[in-house]
């Protein structure tokens, strides 16, 4: 992997924009604000949910393979600004996780230091982690085979809704 030091350029979101303008104009936008903290603060609560669902199952986070499904903001997109996928590895990695990615529309992605390469989504990739996190839920990827494939999915898309899967815990 390479490393490189990077700045990543804020996203301004059409909500915290419109916060903006109102307080601006002597307009309250507490609803708006705490909207967009609980939004930030969604990475902590995923990596926290897996140490969770690892543990149970008697994988120390530390010692795991995990691999995130999307790295892009939002589906069939490749931008990464303001992406979960983002921090959910940087925290991922503060927790000493082997992670890998695979994201169809994202080839790199730069995650602090580290530059890392999109991995193929093969079935031994999807048997060999100890948990696979969809992120971001592409139309392209394969849910259902990635869902047989992995012994434990944490999805924070809701993209498995349709199964009813033991091994598969929603946000």
């Amino acid at each position: 992997m390479t490393r490189r030091r990077r700045r990543l350029e804020p996203l301004d979101p059409e909500a915290v924009h419109l916060s903006w303008k109102a307080n601006e104009n002597g307009i309250d936008t507490r609803f708006i604000d705490l909207a967009d903290t609980v939004n930030r603060e969604m990475p902590t609560h995923v990596v926290g949910r897996v140490v969770e669902q690892l543990n149970d199952r008697g994988t120390a986070l530390s010692n795991a393979d995990v691999l995130v499904l999307g790295a892009a903001y939002k589906p069939d997109v490749s931008d990464t600004r303001e992406s979960p996928a983002i921090d959910i590895i940087t925290k991922l990695e503060d927790w000493n996780a082997s992670v890998d990615y695979h994201d169809p529309n994202v080839p790199t992605l730069d995650v602090g230091d580290t530059i890392y390469e999109s991995v193929p989504i093969t079935d031994e990739r999807l048997r060999d982690a100890d948990c696979v996190v969809i992120v971001t839920d592409h139309s392209t990827l394969d849910i259902d085979r990635i869902v047989d494939k992995s012994s434990l999915v944490f999805d924070a898309r809701n993209a498995t809704s349709h199964r009813d899967d033991d091994h598969v815990v929603r946000l």
